[in-house]
């Protein structure tokens, strides 16, 4: 009851999840100075990856040093910030490892905000916004998955299918932060699949959804996955980039 809640936020004010801070009356969970340090101040774009970046933006018709190798099946990578900020890896951690879920809203709010002109003009290559799967063990564990909590209101923002079934996950991994960069991508070889009642993906496109992308080894699996199926472009959207 709004009433209640009133009550409780009267004898227990609000504080930043970060700082610790009183929060004002239109902040929510984190401060406006938190929320200001978790985005970098980025000067350029790059028109063939959509990666971001601070400093001399690439020359003209090259690609910048985001741009994915030739043999990735992934056109780019957009993201929110960088995961070396502090504020940044607090979030994740907060959000993924002691189920702060409201952390999750946050993530999702800001790559709505910072992301959604640059992923909406992408409309006609991208239909159906589908999260990185975990392992079924690891989702238990966790209770939640939460490429899957980022990607809903992420498609729902965009007005895209959330297709939170297309991949699934067939073996259970080692955590990639856990396992060298070198092994990364051989951790994560033959570990996802199409759902087999999808068929082929005959839509124009996929936007591929994680919280983090460091190595790029995991959705590089994911989007070799979905383009043997059939599809003929990727794209991801992640909250944080190492």
């Amino acid at each position: 009851m709004p009433w209640a809640r009133a009550a409780l936020d009267l004898l227990y004010p609000p504080t930043c999840s970060f700082c610790e801070k009183r929060l004002l009356p239109d902040e929510q969970t984190v401060c406006d100075p938190c929320r200001a340090s978790m985005l970098p101040a980025d000067t350029w774009r790059c028109p063939r990856c959509g990666a971001t970046g601070s400093g001399s933006a690439p020359d003209q018709g090259k690609n910048c040093p985001r741009c994915p190798a030739p043999e990735a099946r992934y056109a780019g990578v957009l993201s929110v910030s960088r995961y070396a900020e502090p504020a940044v890896r607090r979030c994740v951690q907060l959000f993924k490892y002691n189920q702060r879920l409201e952390m999750g809203r946050l993530m999702a709010d800001m790559m709505i905000v910072r992301m959604g002109n640059p992923l909406r003009a992408l409309d006609d290559r991208v239909e159906w916004v589908v999260p990185v799967p975990l392992h079924w063990r690891r989702r238990v564990g966790r209770g939640f998955n939460q490429a899957g909590l980022l990607a809903e209101p992420l498609a729902e923002a965009l007005q895209m299918t959330c297709a939170a079934d297309l991949l699934r996950r067939t073996r259970h991994t080692r955590r990639q932060v856990d396992v060298p960069v070198e092994q990364r991508e051989s951790n994560v070889r033959g570990a996802f699949e199409v759902a087999p009642e999808y068929g082929e993906v005959s839509i124009p496109g996929v936007l591929l959804v994680d919280d983090v992308v460091t190595s790029g080894a995991t959705v590089a699996e994911c989007a070799r996955m979905l383009c043997a199926a059939g599809c003929p472009q990727v794209w991801v959207a992640a909250f944080a980039r190492g």
